[in-house]
This record gives structure tokens, C-alpha cells and sequence, in this order.
């Protein structure tokens, strides 16, 4: 059976209830993507279409509750009150309803019941236990069926209920992965209660015993996982083997071998350095950087302005250079993300390959066209060709400044018309309204306000250029010379401490354009408590208000009850004042919600909703 193997299924209630399909281009196929996209659920529905490539074998589902049933009892076994009980518990293992069908169950109960039957299958288990842990397994039979008990060598024997989650997890999955009778082996989140270095282990036990089931002991195996641990990616073709879930409404995403983008040479050498960025494959929108300079500002940056780009699920990325960022950038759309990029302005004057990354992107296109352009590519294209144009008849107005700027020293670029399209640029942004009113001539001041306006409209898009050149240019102390690579990372690094130890708003004056891209990175959905509580409130205020004169608080508080049901244990009414002026007061039952403005009291004839909107307000 050679792969690869495409298998189509339905969900009717995921991913809108459209046809899915996915490809399984090798033995070993990883799910990657958040919480609720759908990873479990493709498992399932890939336990019904497997069968038939299974090589006459069973298919093994692992379910990531493998462990419940035993992590119940260990915690509250009422004979024992509520005290945690680990001695004499009976596994639940009855032969009755597993002999013939061990393959049917999700949880680690029949990985032990086959363990007990296969004693080549111990010897496996048993090295791997004592060379790992420094532990050996045995079973026994009982009276009250399979007990199986641990013992650290050299030490005494103790209950299975009194071992590590972790050590538990390992041997259910090492059971399953050497176990030849399985063709398919489905595992949901492996990493559970394992160290890294167990993850690991077991993804290189995993990729040993994976591949064509067909008359071997090799067996397909496929795993949903939130772990950089169980993942390899070291060439471009391991992509392909990374179905990459985005949430419960979108399809999941994967890039066939043989996609254009994956033969770019230098996109090749991005991925083999990947390795030291596995978290990139599990944020929605990568912060991709020219190179290791650009990363260690950005973090410095992230680490002063407390940004937490990680929460707000990105990362910071370099790319290696500025040839392979245009291919680093559509691979992460491939697979799914939104990128940001920061890159240096030769990146934008040079070429198009970048910026045509984000051409169609909605938002970008629609401010476009707002300022009557026809599309974004072609406005790019409209500026650089006015940017020509001025360099090749009026160059002379703004060489003296243009020649100032490290783009033109520099000795790396000898192309004459490069440097000084870049370093023209360069000058145009970096000059104050003033000094550009000042010094410039009115057809210069106009490419400048298209070049802002340029770059603000690729911004909204994720694109960011570097307005002051590349990142040496911020630097609070500059370089005199940093043409070499080490030179750039140690210059990096001691301008990392100082703007660690600067005054926070010196570096917020020196790296504005910086602290623009990390903001937009950091971005996250707000959590609005306060609308939240304002929703319940408004819902029952209007109708406690109309009342409220002939209503006692036993009254208000039923109307709470009838309207919010379930929630009405959040907001409490009562009433307060004199027949003269009587007040609705609004407060919390809560000890954990702290809402600023409540309690809040509402006179009997204002409007509630304008009331409320003006006192509680969101941060």
C-alpha cells in the first residue's frame, strides 16, 4: 500500500458540515492546531475510514481521558471518604468485556489486558521501563480480576494506582505502538503528564514503528497534539506531514510535497533552522524578522513593554535573510496563519515579492481603494514608479542627505540605482513634517505623503517595513561599521541590556516603528467582563424599574430569577429610598467579578440604559 493516502469524511458538525479531506503522505501524521478547531474529532471520524488500509489489523484509538476512570478513584473511593485511596484498586478490567475486544477501548485499561497476554510484549515494556524509570511491572490474576503492581528495582512492590500519570501514559502508548496485531494507532494529545525528554522518546519510538501496515509490523499512526516536543520538522517535505487545524468553522490546512512553495530554495534552508522555533506552528499569527539581530530587539522590546507576544499567540521568528522572508511568509499562510512581518525598507524598494504576499488582503485592498486606487499591488507599483522617476531627474535635491544615510556607504551593494532608491527612501521617513517642508520641493513632499500613506495602508495588512532603513538604524548608540554577521548579533546584543536598562520613555521615542509591529503582534481579543455583566443587568433593570414603586426586594429579586434563570445568581436588585425618592440599587453576588462603578443606583425616572452605558464602562 503505498502512500499516500487520501481519506475524505464529513463532520456534520464541524468545519460548516463541508466534505473534508486530508492526505497522509507518510506513516506518521501529526494534528496540530487550538483548543476546539477539531483535532479529536478528525481522529474519531478517522477511526471509521481507516479500517481498510489497516492490512487486515485492528485500528487502535487512544482517547486523551485514557487515564480517568483510575484518576477518579484514586480521588474519591467514598470508602475512604475524601481522602485520596492508592492500595488494592481493582482495575475494572473483566475478561468478559475485554477478551476479543481490547482494540475497541479508548482508555489504558486494554493496553494492561494485552500487556498480561503478550509476553514478548512485556520484555519490550519492561527494558524500556528499567533503562527510563528504574522500575519493573508484573501482573497477576485475582478474584477480582487483573491487578497489576509496580516495584522500584532494588525496592519494594506497590499498587498500579500509586505510580506516575506519566509513566502510566507511556507504557499504554508504548503497548499500542509495538503491538503488531494494530495497524492503525489514533492518539489524542501523547504528551499528557510526560517531561519533554518523554515526549521525545516516544516520537522516536512512534516514527521507528510507523509506515506501510501491508505485511509488516509497521503500522499507521496519527496523534492531535499542543506539543513543539511531538513534532519533527527538519526538511520541507516533513510539513506536509502536519495537518494544521485553524477552529471549528474553517477546514484544516495541509501543503502537498509537491506545492511551488516548498522547491524554494531558500525557503529549503528557513525550514532546516525551524527546528528551534516549533511554537511557530501553534500561533495564529507568526512575527516573521529578517534575521537572529531583529529578533533579540524585538524580544528586548517585548520583554520591557511587558507584550506577551506568546499569549496574544504569536512569536518572533527570523527568517535568516530578506531573499527568504517573501517564501517564509506564504508558507505560514499555507498552513493557515496571518503573519506579520518586519523587515528591513530594501525590502520594499528592492522588490515586490513581500508585498505581494499580502496583495488581496481585504482589509488592505479596501483602503486602497477608498483612496481611489484601483489595487494594492498596483499602487505599489504606481509609488516606486514616481520614486524612479525623481531619482532619475531631480536626484540632485536630495543627494547631499540621501548620501548621509548608511544605505549609501554601503560597501555590500555596488549597484549605484539601489542605493539610491533605498537611501532616498530612507530620508523621506525619517524627516519631520517641518524639516521635509523646509528642504524639500513639492514633488518630493508628494512621493513622501504616498510613500506614509503606502506603507500605513501594507501596515493594516500585517506588512511592515522598517522606515528608518534596518534595524541598526534605531540603535540608541549606531555601529560605525557592522558588515559583518557577528559584528550585527554582538552589537544586537548590547543594545538589547541597554534598552532593558533605558528609561522606558527614551526607547518609546527611539523605537516607535518597532513598538508598532510588536503591538499589532500582541494583539488579542479583549475580555470584557464588564459588557458581560452589563448584558444581565440591562435585562432585567427595565422591567424591575417599571415596578418598582409598588415592588418589595422579595419582588425584584423573582424578576431576576424569571428573566435570567439559571444566571440569576450573579445580580442582585433591591430597593431603597422613601415614597418620595425611590432608587433601584444594582449590586453583585459575587466575591470573584470586580466591576468598577457597582454597586450602582438608578433613580426611578432615568433612562437605564444610558445610565448604565455612562457608569459602567469597559477598560
Amino acid at each position: 500500500m503505498p502512500f499516500p493516502i487520501e481519506l475524505k469524511f464529513t463532520t456534520p458538525h464541524l468545519f460548516q458540515g463541508r466534505a473534508q479531506s486530508i492526505t497522509l503522505y507518510s506513516g506518521l501524521t501529526q494534528i496540530v492546531g487550538p483548543n476546539g478547531s477539531g483535532k479529536s474529532q478528525i481522529l474519531r471520524h478517522l477511526k471509521s475510514v481507516l479500517p481498510q488500509y489497516a492490512g487486515s489489523r485492528h485500528v487502535k484509538y487512544l482517547s486523551s481521558a485514557r487515564l480517568a476512570a483510575l484518576d477518579v478513584y484514586r480521588a474519591i473511593d467514598t470508602r475512604h471518604r475524601s481522602e485520596p485511596y492508592y492500595e488494592g484498586v481493582p482495575q475494572g478490567i473483566r475478561l468478559d468485556l475485554l477478551e476479543g475486544g481490547e482494540y475497541k477501548i479508548e482508555t489504558a485499561a486494554s493496553a494492561f489486558y494485552t500487556l498480561k497476554n503478550r509476553p514478548d510484549l512485556q520484555v519490550k515494556i519492561r527494558e524500556r521501563l528499567r533503562a527510563l524509570f528504574k522500575r519493573d511491572i508484573k501482573f497477576q490474576w485475582t478474584a477480582q480480576g487483573l491487578n497489576i503492581d509496580f516495584n522500584r528495582i532494588g525496592e519494594g512492590t506497590y499498587s498500579l494506582s500509586m505510580e506516575a500519570s506519566g509513566l502510566l501514559h507511556v507504557i499504554t502508548i508504548l503497548t499500542s505502538i509495538f503491538d503488531e496485531k494494530i495497524g492503525v494507532l489514533l492518539v489524542d494529545e501523547p504528551e499528557l503528564s510526560l517531561h519533554p525528554q518523554l515526549q521525545a522518546f516516544l516520537l522516536r519510538e512512534m516514527k521507528a514503528y510507523s509506515g506501510d501496515p501491508s505485511g509488516t509490523c509497521k503500522k499507521i499512526i496519527v496523534i492531535a497534539t499542543h506539543s513543539t516536543s511531538m513534532i519533527s520538522v527538519r526538511t520541507v517535505e516533513d510539513i506536509s506531514n502536519i495537518i494544521f487545524t485553524i477552529d471549528a468553522n474553517e477546514s484544516p490546512r495541509q501543503i502537498s510535497p509537491d506545492n511551488d512553495t516548498l522547491k524554494n530554495r531558500k525557503l529549503k534552508a528557513f525550514v532546516s533552522q525551524i527546528g528551534a522555533y516549533k511554537d511557530v506552528f501553534f500561533t495564529s499569527h507568526p512575527l516573521l524578522v529578517e534575521g537572529p539581530s531583529d529578533a533579540l530587539i524585538a524580544e528586548a522590546l517585548e520583554q520591557k513593554y511587558n507584550l506577551y507576544l506568546g499569549a496574544a499567540g504569536s512569536q518572533v521568528l527570523p527568517t535568516l535573510s530578506k531573499d527568504s522572508m517573501p517564501g517564509a511568509a506564504k508558507l505560514m499562510k499555507l498552513i493557515g496563519k496571518c503573519p506579520v512581518v518586519m523587515a528591513d525598507l530594501d525590502g520594499f524598494t528592492d522588490s515586490d515579492n513581500l508585498v505581494s504576499i499580502f496583495s488581496g488582503d481585504p482589509q488592505a485592498e479596501e483602503l486602497v481603494q477608498r483612496q481611489g486606487h484601483e489595487s494594492l499591488i498596483r499602487y505599489v507599483h504606481q509609488v516606486k514608479d514616481a520614486l524612479a522617476n525623481l531619482i532619475d531627474n531631480r536626484w540632485d535635491e536630495i543627494s547631499s542627505k540621501a548620501k548621509e544615510h548608511s544605505y549609501w556607504v554601503d560597501v555590500n551593494e555596488e549597484n549605484i540605482e539601489i542605493r539610491k532608491k533605498r537611501s532616498a527612501v530612507a530620508v523621506l521617513l525619517a524627516m519631520s513634517e517641518p524639516e521635509a517642508s523646509s528642504l524639500l520641493s513639492c514633488e518630493w513632499i508628494g512621493l513622501r505623503h504616498r510613500l506614509i500613506a503606502l506603507l500605513d495602508i501594507l501596515e493594516a495588512a500585517g506588512c511592515f517595513f522598517l522606515r528608518r532603513g534596518t534595524i541598526e538604524n534605531y540603535y540608541q548608540n549606531t555601529p560605525v561599521d557592522i558588515s559583518r554577521r557577528a559584528d550585527k548579533i554582538k552589537y544586537a546584543e548590547v543594545e538589547a541590556v541597554s534598552i532593558i536598562e533605558s528609561e522606558q520613555s527614551v526607547i518609546t521615542q527611539q523605537y516607535e516603528d518597532i513598538l508598532k509591529v510588536l503591538r499589532f503582534a500582541a494583539r488579542s481579543p479583549e475580555i470584557d467582563e464588564v459588557a458581560a455583566i452589563k448584558e444581565l443587568i440591562l435585562s432585567v433593570v427595565a422591567p424591575a424599574m417599571v415596578r418598582l414603586a409598588t415592588s418589595n426586594n422579595h419582588d425584584l429579586q423573582n424578576t431576576v430569577n424569571r428573566i435570567l434563570g439559571e444566571d440569576a445568581g450573579t445580580i442582585k436588585l433591591e430597593k431603597i429610598g422613601d415614597d418620595k425618592k425611590t432608587i433601584l440599587r444594582v449590586s453583585l453576588k459575587s466575591e470573584i467579578l470586580n466591576i468598577a462603578g457597582l454597586p450602582i443606583d438608578l433613580p426611578q425616572d432615568c433612562d437605564p440604559v444610558q445610565f448604565l452605558n455612562e457608569r459602567l464602562v469597559s477598560r
